[in-house]
């Protein structure tokens, strides 16, 4: 097969590249060898550098040594590339909080590229914010002071009223809550989990010819629900196969003493916040039904190591409260040296 179109000599990573795209792209069509010899020069001379973006690392991830030391070789692989090129090809490599922290004490190479790694934790807040700029710039509107230094109730007020509205109107747990406060509580540390609900609300409203209002926002809740505990499943499904009977099993369950509405309907309580002793119970009582196993093991996982998947995932999040009744609410990309107080039984 012969090579057209590069210099002969050419250097670098970027010139060894290019002769091997020219030798699998072009062969002998004539037509794509005269389009080769013009763009190859072109290539050396105008990209100085190559970057390369890498995700789904954690795809067939199932918790074991040996499928993170599949990955930690790609980040080796990577590693080598990019220090033989001089600086010609960099990688940005994707790689999920609970998977790196994994590979931080089973893989050297976390050790040697630890000056590269970049963080990616998104709060609330964050997430509250950036939708604002979304919407924001969809109205062409410079509104970078008030969404980055407003309050959340101005930034609502200023930028999602004419789409929202502001209270959540029905009854129960969120009776009259700002609706940006019921939002928010579906969001599990992702962006496109709050983009989500939103692009289903404004279908749903659009349905109705009005803003997203309470009715339009639980007419869709279950939807919702249902492809965010789906798209659970199929992350975690590798870890742990029986995840989806699991998280049902999960759900909220109702508890003796009921909620009276202002309208004097009784509404059924459901019980979401567990002590660390009631979550180990909980999970012990779905044991005698379901024989959960991490599939890198073969025996029964215990109650605590599946309480800690389930902070892992974002299914569940660990709180403490103090002396003056302040909640601290703390989620696993947060959780760093805290971790050992979450195991420990410290958080509920």
């Amino acid at each position: 097969m012969e090579i057209v179109g590069v210099p002969s000599g050419a250097g670098g990573m970027i010139g060894r590249l290019s002769q091997l795209g020219s030798s699998i792209l072009v062969g002998h069509n004539e037509k794509l060898q005269k389009a080769a010899s013009k763009i190859a020069p072109w290539l050396l001379k105008n990209i100085p550098s190559i970057n390369i973006y890498i995700d789904d690392t954690d795809v067939e991830w199932d918790g074991s040594k040996k499928s993170a030391d599949r990955i930690g070789r790609l980040v080796q692989a990577c590693f080598q590339i990019a220090a033989d090129s001089g600086g010609d090809v960099k990688f940005k490599i994707s790689i999920r909080s609970d998977l790196f922290n994994y590979m931080s004490v089973t893989a050297d190479i976390i050790d040697k590229v630890q000056s590269g790694v970049v963080r990616v934790r998104w709060t609330n807040d964050d997430i509250f914010r950036v939708v604002a700029k979304r919407i924001a710039l969809y109205e062409e509107r410079d509104l970078t002071d008030l969404i980055e230094n407003g309050s959340q109730e101005e930034v609502f007020r200023g930028v999602f009223s004419s789409y929202f509205e502001d209270k959540f109107r029905a009854a129960g747990a969120w009776e009259n809550a700002p609706m940006r406060h019921v939002m928010m509580s579906f969001v599990r540390q992702r962006p496109r989990d709050l983009i989500g609900l939103c692009r289903l609300a404004a279908k749903e409203a659009l349905k109705q010819d009005s803003i997203i209002d309470t009715s339009a926002l639980q007419a869709i809740i279950p939807e919702y629900c249902t492809k965010r505990l789906n798209d659970t499943v199929v992350e975690f499904r590798s870890e742990l196969p029986d995840v989806e009977n699991f998280l049902y099993e999960m759900r909220p369950s109702e508890i003796k003493k009921s909620k009276r509405s202002k309208n004097d309907t009784i509404i059924p309580k459901k019980r979401n916040y567990y002590t660390n002793d009631q979550l180990i119970s909980k999970i012990n009582n779905i044991k005698e039904r379901l024989n959960l196993r991490f599939s890198y093991r073969n025996m029964s996982a215990s109650s605590s190591e599946l309480a800690e998947f389930l902070f892992r995932i974002n299914f569940l999040v660990a709180s403490k409260q103090d002396e003056e009744g302040h909640i601290e609410r703390l989620y696993y990309d947060f959780s760093d040296q805290r971790l050992r107080e979450v195991r420990l039984g410290k958080w509920d």
